[in-house]
């Protein structure tokens, strides 16, 4: 991979980069991950996405957890996502028909919020199926966050309260179309009032 345009033009651009093709035209090559990684960090920088990365391990301090090349993407802006569902589905989310994409619509909801609270986004998945949407901190503490679009299960987070002696996780906190209250360690909260949860 050589810069074509910006720069000296016989700079091995490869050895870093995402910081040194930034401000270049670049010469995309039959490398798969090289390619992916360019075009994430492109639209990350646009604006357009934002990156959630997966932990090692549910604990302080979670950016010294994350394993760099393991996320998921959400987009910046929830109508932006919206905006890339199948057609008719925006008419439909207008009429209160959110379909089976009323998850994923709350989800991205709550890492967007996160994002403009200035919060890096992290979640935890293991291959053993256990699978939180966010982990943030929270009070000092590393609290769990589940989305659910209705009063669904948190299986995943109750097996990890139910260990603190492995997870060294003692809280967490689900979001959606609920009312205040706590069940099981679990403090329920509506979706719009995830922009409380300020305090680090």
């Amino acid at each position: 991979l050589r810069s074509v345009e910006g720069g000296d033009s016989s700079k091995d651009i490869t050895k870093n980069p995402k910081e040194q093709f930034r401000g270049k035209r670049v010469l995309i090559v039959d490398d798969v991950e090289l390619n992916r990684e360019i075009a994430t960090v492109v639209i990350e920088d646009a604006g357009i996405i934002v990156r959630c990365r997966n932990l090692s391990i549910t604990e302080l301090p979670l950016d010294g957890n994350a394993i760099e090349d393991v996320y998921k993407v959400y987009m910046a802006d929830t109508g932006l996502f919206t905006s890339m569902l199948e057609d008719g589905t925006q008419a439909d989310i207008l009429q209160g028909n959110l379909y089976g994409y009323k998850g994923a619509i709350f989800e991205n909801l709550i890492a967007d919020i996160f994002t403009k609270m200035q919060r890096k986004l992290y979640y935890y998945r293991k291959d053993s199926g256990l699978e939180v949407d966010f982990v943030i901190r929270y009070k000092g503490e590393c609290t769990l966050v589940e989305v659910k679009a209705s009063n669904g299960n948190v299986k995943s987070t109750k097996t990890i309260l139910a260990h603190p002696e492995k997870y060294h996780v003692g809280h967490a906190i689900k979001l959606g179309d609920m009312n205040i209250g706590e069940t099981g360690g679990i403090v329920t909260m509506p979706l719009y009032m995830a922009f409380l949860l300020t305090q680090v």
